[in-house]
């Protein structure tokens, strides 16, 4: 059955007209409800008077109140879909391609040539700028970003640095260091993909 919303429309636009200068959220969810789908003339001072009043919220303003705006404007969190991409670099790129969706990055890596010792870490950590680019040296020192591997050498230092502070052997991901070869790099992608 097709309704006729003549009076509908007509009521509806007399609450917006009568909101005055500072309605309530309680008054602004009424004439929002009463006024969805008539097509108001005057929806525009509803919704000037709605974000007027979101605007006015503060720290301070009662959950109950931040709670019926955000309902009243159909406010949503965003459903997404979080998975890793694994990459495997054996070769030095001054601007290795992050993945436009990534949100953070692990790095696995052991520096060192034959017969020294190497730094080396597991899942460490890194700062990453999505659709951005890394710097990646591979090598018997290896760099990726801001974290460094420096191998024994002839100094016999082996150190793992982050943004050029040296990282203590033992804390999250820095391991005691390793004899032997590098071994490859391994860059883990957190990708976060909005579903709806």
């Amino acid at each position: 059955m097709t309704y006729a919303t003549t009076t509908l429309k007509a009521n509806a636009e007399a609450i917006i007209s009568d909101l005055g200068s500072s309605p309530t959220v309680k008054e602004l969810t009424i004439a929002s409800k009463a006024a969805q789908g008539l097509n108001c003339s005057n929806y525009s001072v509803l919704e000037a008077a709605i974000q007027a009043k979101i605007d006015a919220q503060t720290t301070s303003t009662p959950d109950t109140e931040i709670m019926l705006a955000s309902l009243l404007v159909g406010a949503t969190q965003a459903k997404t879909h979080t998975y890793f991409d694994t990459h495997t670099v054996t070769t030095s790129n001054s601007s290795y391609p992050i993945p436009a969706n990534a949100s953070r990055c692990w790095v696995s890596a052991t520096s060192g040539g034959s017969g020294i010792y190497g730094g080396s870490v597991t899942e460490y950590e890194i700062g990453v700028s999505p659709g951005g680019t890394l710097n990646i040296v591979a090598g018997t020192n290896i760099t990726v970003g801001n974290l460094q591997l420096r191998s024994a050498g002839t100094s016999g230092n082996v150190t793992v640095t982050f943004a050029g502070v040296v990282q203590p052997i033992g804390s999250l991901g820095v391991n005691t260091p390793v004899y032997g070869n590098r071994s490859t790099i391994t860059l883990k992608f957190e990708i976060v993909e909005v579903v709806e």
